[in-house]
């Protein structure tokens, strides 16, 4: 989604099972400079001052995920090893919740109220969900297409407009769709050259 508007949306099997069978649901969000603003005008602090991806579990918030100086999934360590290419902690928002009332994941709390997850398979096949479903393809959608503004030795130094990379996004779609876990893609082919122009 960008702006609530569809980009595309996949169905696709589940490539963790039976380590992960609950309803896990990530939300997570790129913050450009504008959005950075926006955040600290209406919410009265800063988004680094706040906060990064949080951690629920049936409803219930897990420490220390999300909590400012703290990268317990590793999000920037990563980035240490691709600063242009991956995305930090000061540039995420998002939360993971984890829907398992019946604790048939076995994803459970430390005894410590900050000690976050027991970290067994369960909870790496859980961070790998997060990297490899959600925070990577974030990535290919701003950091491979979006680049509004940034010159671009292929469009000879001028500004990348959004109806440049229509194709690319299309690309992109097309490419997840070949993947072996794909069950369905979904986009609105129209509207996508709109949707990226209102996003400029």
């Amino acid at each position: 989604m960008d702006r609530g508007k569809l980009i595309y949306e996949i169905k696709e099997k589940n490539p963790y099972y039976p380590f992960l069978k609950s309803n896990i649901v990530i939300h997570l969000f790129h913050l450009n400079r504008s959005a950075k603003y926006s955040f600290t005008r209406l919410m009265g602090i800063a988004p680094v001052q706040y906060g990064s991806v949080f951690l629920y579990k049936n409803g219930f918030r897990i420490y220390p995920f999300g909590e400012i100086h703290s990268d317990v999934l590793g999000i920037d360590r990563r980035k240490q090893q691709g600063y242009a290419r991956f995305m930090g902690t000061r540039e995420l928002l998002g939360r993971i919740e984890i829907n398992d009332y019946l604790n048939i994941d076995d994803l459970k709390e430390t005894t410590s109220r900050d000690g976050g997850l027991i970290k067994n398979v369960h909870y790496v096949k859980l961070v790998d969900f997060f990297f490899e479903k959600a925070l990577k393809r974030l990535e290919k959608y701003v950091v491979d297409l979006i680049k509004w503004g940034e010159p671009s030795e292929d469009y000879d130094n001028k500004e990348i407009k959004p109806t440049d990379i229509t194709k690319d996004i299309l690309l992109l779609i097309s490419n997840i769709a070949k993947e072996d876990d794909v069950i369905d893609v979904k986009y609105d082919a129209k509207n996508l050259a709109k949707i990226l122009n209102d996003r400029s």
